[in-house]
């Protein structure tokens, strides 16, 4: 009998651990993505994501491109090859699929990492014309237009 429940016991406490370690993932993803489009949480779901990722959320927000790739590669799936290579120069590089999936993140994550900023000053301004937005971003006008139809989508 007690054999039984510590057999028990041993499998709730890795159910745990393996819920915890699913939510840890979550809050550093929904951390990623409030950062792009910021939206109304549940207030429980705001406070754990400070608790837990608050100093990399702010560092996000000063610019700090790395802190991506912290967040990234504690909340990513694991990603499988969809080939065996033998060859040690995989074409996925000395970092496998992961690696893969992190430059591919990390090209989208540059492409919109303006748009915080530009949403900020789009939220001051009623109306603004590209040239004056183009000197507050310190950028030309074809620059700014590309943000705006990325912020647009």
């Amino acid at each position: 009998r007690t054999d039984l429940s510590k057999q028990w016991y041993q499998r709730r406490v890795a159910i745990t651990a393996g819920i915890n370690k699913k939510n840890e993932q979550m809050l550093a993803l929904l951390a990623i993505a409030s950062t792009f489009c910021p939206l109304r949480l549940d207030e429980s779901v705001n406070i754990q994501i400070k608790e837990k990722q608050g100093d990399k959320v702010a560092r996000i927000q000063h610019g700090d491109m790395a802190v991506y790739d912290d967040l990234f590669f504690s909340g990513c799936p694991k990603f499988l090859s969809p080939v065996v290579s033998e060859n040690p120069t995989s074409p996925f590089g000395s970092s496998g699929p992961r690696g893969l999936q992190l430059q591919v993140f990390k090209a989208e994550v540059e492409q919109q990492r303006l748009i915080p900023t530009l949403r900020s000053f789009l939220k001051l301004y009623t109306s603004i014309p590209i040239s004056k937005l183009a000197k507050f971003l310190d950028m030309h006008e074809n620059e700014v237009r590309c943000c705006l139809m990325a912020f647009k989508h």
